[in-house]
């Protein structure tokens, strides 16, 4: 999936900006930061990701790191919980999920959803949470999803995921 990613980013347009913005998406924050390490051994540079750990941070500038190509989140995250804590999520965290989207609307990027260990997730895609990723509908270009098993249950997830790119899924098995 690394090298999935590697093939978006690579593509540009005639101005030299990226043509898509890669989402990781991941169930845990320890698998954040392996995607970032194993970008960064990839020699990809670390001023084109952005961590989602560090949004909350208030030094963070979401408006500049909204407009990066690759993002690593929390399935939380992108669907808008604001996990066991907490009743709403963070309004920065929103803000700068709003802020990517409407800078890939705006510049005509289009989004990759890399999706990894779905299988350990399901329980998070709550009906009150799944309006949110209707939100993508209009950037998103295609959504690759990566699981050990792929259950019943699995497949209402990838069901959703495949409704908002018009079927363009892949799923990987190995």
């Amino acid at each position: 999936c690394i090298n999935i990613a590697i093939e978006y980013i690579a593509q540009v347009d005639e101005h030299g900006d990226n043509k898509y913005v890669v989402l990781f998406v991941a169930p845990f924050k320890t698998l954040i930061n392996q995607y970032q390490k194993r970008l960064l051994d990839k020699n990809i540079s670390l001023s084109k990701i952005s961590n989602y750990i560090y949004v909350s941070d208030e030094s963070a500038d979401i408006n500049v790191v909204s407009k990066l190509p690759i993002h690593i989140l929390t399935i939380n995250a992108l669907i808008g919980s604001g996990g066991d804590d907490a009743f709403i999520q963070a309004k920065l965290k929103r803000d700068y999920l709003k802020l990517i989207i409407n800078h890939c609307f705006k510049e005509r990027k289009k989004v990759v959803f890399i999706f990894d260990e779905v299988h350990e997730s399901i329980h998070l895609f709550k009906e009150k949470y799944i309006f949110n990723l209707w939100k993508w509908r209009y950037v998103l270009h295609k959504s690759f999803i990566l699981s050990a098993s792929y259950t019943e249950a699995s497949k209402v997830v990838i069901r959703y995921l495949a409704e908002i790119t018009q079927d363009k899924i892949q799923i990987l098995e190995s």
